[in-house]
């Protein structure tokens, strides 16, 4: 097993988590304010 490419593995998925929730706040922001 290679541990550092899976710890590479983790933060990519990680990384990709975060922004798709910060996405997700900003497009539920967006909806706010053109309502």
């Amino acid at each position: 097993m290679e541990i550092g490419n899976s710890s590479c593995v983790v933060a990519l998925l990680g990384f990709t988590c975060l922004e798709y929730f910060s996405s997700l706040h900003a497009s539920s922001a967006e909806k706010r304010t053109k309502n």
